[in-house]
Parts: C-alpha cells; sequence; structure tokens
C-alpha cells in the first residue's frame, strides 16, 4: 500500500506535459467512444459468405431501445453487485480469474481442434521445418513478402523443438495451448496493472467481471499467428514500465524493454503499445527529474524493439544462405487503408501489397513510390466526393470496431479442424452461433459505455497513468483508420478496453449512488432488500 500512496501522490503534481497528453488523449478518446457507442447501439456488423465472397463485412441495423434496455439491466447489474464482491480478495481474484481463463481456454481448444490455414499455417508449418532444418520455405515467396512474420516463427520455433523431444509432431494444439496460458498471464498481468493505477478495490472487482464474460478472447485461442502472445509480452512491458517510473530501478525498465521488444518480435502492430509506453516516460520526464536513468530506458527500449526483427530475419538469412530483401515497404498498407476491398472498404486488396511488389520487380523503393501516388490519388478522390469519403470511413471503422466477435468464430470456422469437432465447439461456431455473437454485442456495448464514461472521469483526474490503456486504444484507431482494416486486428484493442471499462463501470456506479442515496434514505430500499435476503437465508437453513 507504500507503493500505491507514492504513485497518487506523484500523479497528484502533474507537469504540463502530463496534462498535454492527457487532455489530448482525452478528447480524442472521448469523439472515438462517442461514436463507438452509438453506432453499437444503432448497428451490428456480421462476417459472412456473400456472393461467394469467402470474408465480407454485412451491416445490420438493430433494436436500440432492446439494445439501451440491456445495456440498462447490465448497469444494473453492477450495481446491485457491488456490496457482495468486498469480501473477495485480490489474491484469491487473480488465482479464480487465471483458473477460470485456463479451465475455459483448454475447454475451448481440445472441443474446437482449430487446425492451420493460410497465413496462420505458413508460420506454424515453417517453424516446424526450421527447427528440423529444412529452409526449403524460402524458395517460395511468402517470406520474401512477409519478413516481419519470422519473428512469430522464431517464437513458434522454440517450442517445435522442445515438443520434438517427445515425438514427432502433427498438429499444432500445444501452441493453442500455450495461447491459453499466455491469455491467463495477461489477465494476471491487467489485474497488476489496474491495482497500481486505480488503486480501488471495486475497480479490481469489477476487472474480474469484465474479463471472465469475456469471449472472444477465449476463442480466439485458437488461432496461431502471434496476437495473443503479442498482447502478453506487451501487458508486461507497461506493467514493468509503471514499476519502473514509481521505483527508479533500472531492472524494472529493462523487463519493460524486453517484453515490448518480443511483442513487437511477434507482431509488429504492438509497435503502438511501444509508442504509448514512450509518450507516457516522455510526459512523465520533466516531473522525475531522473534524465539520465529515464534516457537510457528510452534509448534501450527503442533500440530493442526497432532492432529485433532485423536480427532474427538476419539469423535466418545467415542459417539458411537466402537473402530475403527487404519484404513489401509498410506504406502499401496504407495504400491498402484507403483503398477498396471485396471485404470491407480498406481492408485486404493484395493489389497495393503483394501486386504491387511484384509488378515493381521486388524492388522496395519502387514500390514505395507506387504506393505514394496510390495514396495520393485515394486522398485527391475522397477531398473532391466527400460523401463517398464519409461512407468509407464509417464503414471501415465500424467493419472492423463493431463486430463484435472479431472474426473469433469466423478464423475457427474457416481454418477446419484436425478432427471432428465437439459438443461445446459445436454449439459456439455452428449451433448456437447467433445467440453467441449476440452475447459478445451486448458485452461490447457495456464495454464501450463503461470506456465512455471512464474517459469522460478522467479528463478532469490528475494521473496520467489512468490514460495508458485509452491512450493505446487510440493508437490502434487512429492506425487500423488509416492502414489495412481488418476486425480480427481489433482483438487487443477490445482487451485493452475489457481492461479500462472496470474503472468506467465504477465511475457509473458512483454517480448512480449518489443519486440513489436520497431515494433510499426516503423509502429504505438496501434496508428491505437485506432483510428479504436474510429471510432467505433462514430458509435455506
Amino acid at each position: 500500500m507504500k507503493g500505491l500512496a507514492s504513485l497518487s501522490n506523484k500523479a497528484g503534481k502533474e507537469t504540463i506535459t502530463e496534462s498535454i497528453l492527457r487532455i489530448v488523449t482525452g478528447v480524442f478518446m472521448l469523439s472515438v467512444m462517442v461514436f463507438l457507442t452509438i453506432v453499437s447501439l444503432l448497428h451490428t456488423t456480421n462476417i459472412e459468405y456473400v456472393d461467394g465472397e469467402r470474408e465480407k463485412a454485412v451491416f445490420y441495423d438493430d433494436k436500440i431501445i432492446l439494445n439501451l434496455f440491456l445495456l440498462v439491466i447490465g448497469v444494473v447489474f453492477f450495481f446491485v453487485i457491488r456490496p457482495y464482491l468486498k469480501k473477495f480478495s485480490f489474491k484469491g481474484e487473480v488465482t479464480f480469474i487465471s483458473l477460470w481463463t485456463i479451465f475455459f481456454g483448454l475447454i475451448w481448444v481440445f472441443s474446437s481442434q482449430t487446425a492451420v490455414a493460410d497465413d496462420s499455417g505458413w508460420v506454424t508449418n515453417t517453424a516446424l521445418q526450421f527447427s528440423k532444418g529444412d529452409y526449403s520455405a524460402f524458395e517460395q515467396d511468402y517470406f520474401k513478402y512477409y519478413p516481419f512474420q519470422l519473428g512469430y516463427v522464431f517464437f513458434n520455433e522454440i517450442f517445435m523443438r522442445i515438443f520434438l523431444v517427445f515425438g514427432e509432431i502433427e498438429k499444432f494444439l500445444f501452441l493453442e495451448v500455450i495461447n491459453v496460458f499466455l491469455l491467463a498471464a495477461s489477465y494476471i498481468a491487467i489485474m497488476l496493472i489496474n491495482r497500481k493505477i486505480f488503486k480501488n478495490e471495486m475497480v479490481q472487482h469489477f476487472t474480474v467481471l469484465f474479463l471472465m464474460f469475456s469471449l472472444q478472447p477465449i476463442i480466439f485461442t485458437g488461432f496461431l499467428y502471434g496476437i495473443i502472445p503479442g498482447l502478453a509480452f506487451a501487458l508486461y512491458a507497461i506493467y514493468f514500465e509503471i514499476m519502473y517510473l514509481e521505483k527508479n530501478k533500472i531492472q524494472y525498465g529493462l523487463l519493460s524493454a524486453v517484453f515490448i521488444a518480443l511483442a513487437v518480435m511477434v507482431k509488429n502492430n504492438y509497435m503502438i503499445v511501444l509508442v504509448a509506453m514512450l509518450l507516457v516516460a516522455l510526459a512523465k520526464l520533466i516531473s522525475r527529474k531522473k534524465f539520465i536513468l529515464d534516457a537510457v530506458y528510452i534509448v534501450v527500449a527503442c533500440v530493442l524493439a526497432f532492432s529485433i526483427s532485423p536480427a532474427v530475419k538476419g539469423m535466418y538469412e545467415h542459417r539458411s544462405g537466402v537473402d530475403l530483401g527487404d519484404g513489401i515497404p509498410k506504406i502499401c498498407w496504407f495504400a491498402m487503408g484507403l483503398s477498396e476491398s471485396s471485404m470491407a472498404p480498406g481492408w485486404y486488396n493484395s493489389s497495393c501489397t503483394v501486386g504491387n511488389f511484384q509488378y515493381a520487380g521486388h524492388d522496395a523503393d519502387v514500390a514505395t513510390e507506387t504506393a505514394k501516388d496510390i495514396i495520393k490519388e485515394r486522398s485527391e478522390y475522397f477531398s473532391e466526393n466527400p460523401d463517398i469519403r464519409k461512407d468509407f470511413f464509417f464503414k471501415k471503422v465500424t467493419s472492423q470496431w463493431n463486430e463484435t466477435s472479431y472474426e473469433s468464430t469466423w478464423i475457427n470456422k474457416v481454418q477446419g479442424s484436425y478432427q471432428e469437432r465437439g459438443e461445446i465447439a459445436n454449439k459456439v461456431l455452428y449451433v448456437k452461433e447467433d445467440k453467441v455473437k449476440r452475447f459478445m454485442d451486448i458485452h461490447t456495448q457495456l464495454i464501450f459505455v463503461a470506456v465512455l464514461a471512464g474517459i469522460i472521469s478522467c479528463l478532469g483526474k490528475r494521473n496520467i497513468y489512468k490514460m495508458i490503456f485509452p491512450l493505446i486504444i487510440l493508437g490502434g484507431f487512429l492506425f487500423h483508420f488509416m492502414s489495412e482494416g481488418k476486425s480480427q486486428y481489433i482483438l487487443p484493442y477490445f482487451v485493452f478496453m475489457s481492461a479500462f471499462a472496470p474503472y468506467g463501470m465504477f465511475c457509473i456506479c458512483e454517480f448512480l449512488q449518489k443519486g440513489f442515496n436520497p431515494i433510499d434514505k426516503k423509502f429504505g430500499i438496501t434496508d428491505k432488500l437485506q432483510c428479504v435476503i436474510n429471510k432467505v437465508k433462514d430458509l435455506d437453513q
């Protein structure tokens, strides 16, 4: 508790840089969450087969009155349950959410029997080949196009070599099991972070509830693509950064730098988390007055994060004797993000990436210039056609953030299975899929509202640490607003929102309590309710 008090005191003395970062983040996130909340109440987005397209975003109108009613039910649930959560300890709740996640995660993995395919198949099968000294995968162009995927290949290869000691590997369920344990580790990190930055037991209790009712990440454990390992590494990087900034111990800073580098290695998109972490560290630089120490932390974090993927690529080039080249330039994904797609506006369009790179003769400089031309042409087109621009970006944003399954069920279905699926997976993916996705939709709407409330509260609180999750979410929103869109890419930000939503729900309940107190005092509602509960207990006995 002494450490928490220390953090609270430091948070109360906010410098101009911290205020600017907090307010700018808050204002932009306020706009984002108002938009997402309204859209989620009015519309639903699904990923479906349409006109022969395997993956297409379809937009439906919702019944807003029903959504509002269910939203109220959700808020009332949290409001009413508060007194019954006070008896739970932090250690007990950490143990519970860990076991809950592992239990249901393992059930899902062995019931779904989800196989690998497409990109997931490339990174896992290649890792198996590499673990046996076979580099024939480099004879094809996949890693010449996407060398950044080698980080997750390397991650998988480590485990492949371990499991090969026990026999031949025929399927990759053990990697999905690792995903389950890493998801549980992610939730432990969220509990630790929230305890540090919010210093409120009710927020801690609410965190468990929001995480345990989040189905999407558990179903996502069947997808081997680096998203869940990267999420775990990123969350521990955030936790150790907060520990470093609080205690000024360089070992925490080094752990933070190592973890964010690992996150970036397995999934490049976690650079967004790195940027958010650096902004917080820079904002705290003046108030902390630990200039040399902070400079070392910032430099080490940047060097490790920016060098780890090239280092892995160089290692594989050395081992195989194959020069993979520079790969498709990153700017091509921004050209894709502004282009039309059969899936949804700004989603995957091979002509902007693979097609462009092939046409350029695998010359990254030529491909870059072509991508710049596409961006310029599309920008001019949008400038001249504001209605088309509005429709494009509205559908692009809603097809990602308002597709509240985040392709968790879709991916499991389209990737096939190693054997016949179990009863649970069959119901989730087929028989009861509509009901499962409806639950996800309602749960996500509640998260959106809670995040919105939390942002409003943080605008008036001088504590930059509370803004770390919103800052990451805002970074993800802006990145996928401009770059390639896909709802599966939003899954990490859904988890970050699930981590911040408990604080927002706490703020909502506090607001309601202030309004409820005069009514309760007049009519004795709480006393009458307790009397009913006591009578029920007597009957049970």
